[in-house]
């Protein structure tokens, strides 16, 4: 093997025998070098570091703050009744897929409203149907709920006994008749509610 040998010194050399290597270093003059190349080794690696975080914020804003906000603000849409709200996809992770997700609620949404405003215009219109119907017959006509208030009348009963539709919702027949005709109507409409006819 080769001895190696490192001073500070060059006074400290000395021979240790033929084929020995022998270092001289100086660190004194070097210590401020090296100190002077970790500073600029610093400067760098901080600006390096300040600009992959300024890159990771802007990403970060790109991919996932923006399309959260669109998202938010799609979201307030809907709840305000807008249902052609959609929101843009961005990307194929979790934010993409809750935006997809999001997308096609919308669209059930949008579907299901749509089909209740028919059933609802063909209720409308089957009732007035209904309503024609029975203030066209001669009939006393009536509807009550099993606790016996009124929920419909007709013509014909409006007319007998001075009474409106509207002004009859929720009476019962001890409301607007004397008490033994309306036990006596009660007692009647405990049998139909009992044999639901």
């Amino acid at each position: 093997y080769f001895p190696l040998t490192m001073t500070r010194n060059t006074n400290e050399i000395r021979s240790l025998r033929r084929g020995a290597l022998f270092l001289v270093y100086d660190l004194n003059n070097d210590l401020a070098e090296i100190w002077a190349h970790l500073g600029h080794l610093s400067l760098q690696m901080g600006i390096g570091l300040l600009l992959a975080l300024l890159v990771w914020l802007a990403c970060l804003n790109y991919y996932i703050v923006r399309p959260l906000g669109r998202l938010v603000r799609a979201t307030e849409a809907v709840g305000e009744g807008e249902l052609d709200v959609r929101c843009e996809t961005v990307g194929i992770g979790e934010l993409g897929e809750l935006s997809n997700a999001f997308n096609e609620m919308a669209g059930q949404l949008k579907l299901r409203f749509e089909q209740r405003l028919v059933a609802e215009q063909k209720l409308h219109a089957t009732q007035l149907q209904q309503r024609d119907i029975m203030d066209n017959t001669p009939a006393i006509v009536f509807v009550k709920d099993r606790e016996g208030r009124y929920l419909f009348i007709n013509r014909v009963f409006e007319k007998i006994f001075q009474i409106s539709n509207q002004d009859i919702q929720g009476k019962t027949d001890f409301d607007i008749l004397p008490y033994q005709v309306a036990v006596e109507l009660g007692e009647t409409d405990d049998r139909v509610f009992k044999t639901d006819k």
